[in-house]
Parts: structure tokens; sequence; C-alpha cells
């Protein structure tokens, strides 16, 4: 999320669980560590999982109450989930695909700006 959702302003616990996963996606995603690695070991996994849950959890009550139970069951399955080797590498080019595809956009409106 790139800016606080209006719906969430009012509810400090859902504000702060947005907030907790935003700096868990930039930490992740800018961590040269991690990036190198692409891996997690299941200890590493384990400890930013739960907080990474608890947070969803605060969302889906916040906001899907009613779905919540079967959420759940959902985010489970996907947190026990292993990609293979080569579907990893096809997950990286697909990133890297959409990366420059957004960098085009970026300078095609950049250059239509001036």
């Amino acid at each position: 999320l790139t800016t606080t959702p209006g719906y969430i302003k009012k509810n400090k616990t859902a504000l702060k669980a947005v907030e907790y996963l935003r700096g868990e996606r930039n930490h992740l995603a800018h961590s040269p560590g991690l990036l190198a690695k692409q891996s997690l070991t299941e200890e590493e996994f384990a400890s930013k999982w739960e907080p990474i849950m608890k947070s969803l959890v605060v969302l889906m009550d916040e906001l899907l109450p009613v779905h919540k139970a079967e959420y759940l069951v959902k985010i489970d399955e996907i947190s026990s989930e292993t990609l293979p080797e080569s579907d990893l590498t096809s997950l990286f080019e697909k990133v890297n695909e959409d990366i420059n595809r957004i960098r085009d956009v970026a300078e095609d409106a950049r250059e239509k700006a001036h």
C-alpha cells in the first residue's frame, strides 16, 4: 500500500497492521541479503510469518469478517507451499518483465509530460 486507505484510518489496530505489512514488504523487497539468496530458512520464515499473519487477521476482522474462516484456510495453505526451483526462475523472469513494462510506461508518461 502506498497510502493509508481511508476506510481504516479510524481503526488504530488496523492502521498499525497496514503499517507493519508495509514495513515488512519494504524490508523484504529492499534487503540485499534476502534478494541475493532469494529464500528464507524455515526459522526466518516462521519469525516473519507470525506477525504478518497477525496483521492479516486484524485486517480480516476489520474488512472481511464474513469470509475470515475461508481466507484463513487459504492463507495457511499458501504459507506452507514451496516453489520448485524451475518455478522460481520463471517467477523472477516474469517479475523482471513486469518491471521493464512499468519502466516503459513511466518513461512514456514522462516524455508526454514534457
